[in-house]
């Protein structure tokens, strides 16, 4: 039983961010957490965070990306999807690097007045 324990939080920590909904007023900044793990000692192998607009909407919206999270502010009322990626990047040679996909969630964010 422990070790099923120890297992789900293991894997409920790993999760970067959920497909959740978020508001903040307009022309107020709210910042998100994500979390990014840590790039490898030594360069070569590192984390990319990514913010998509999904819809048109997006474009309204004013975000920063940070290493441990995105900032998103807009002086429009509205609901705004995105996507949330975070890419692991690693180079493994002078000429070749890699990119994976490490996450992908939904974010949806409501600006109110």
């Amino acid at each position: 039983m422990k070790t099923i324990l120890l297992i789900v939080a293991l894997i409920l920590a790993a999760v970067p961010v959920s497909a959740a909904n978020h508001s903040v007023e307009e022309n107020k900044w709210l910042f998100i957490p994500v979390m990014v793990p840590e790039a490898k000692a030594g360069g070569g192998d590192f984390y990319n965070l990514r913010l998509e607009p999904v819809d048109d909407g997006g474009t309204m919206v004013e975000y920063q990306l940070q290493t441990d999270g995105v900032k998103i502010r807009s002086k429009n009322a509205g609901i705004f999807h995105f996507r949330l990626i975070v890419y692991h990047v690693v180079k493994s040679s002078c000429a070749g690097v890699a990119v994976d996909e490490y996450s992908n969630d939904q974010l949806v964010v409501q600006i109110t007045k």
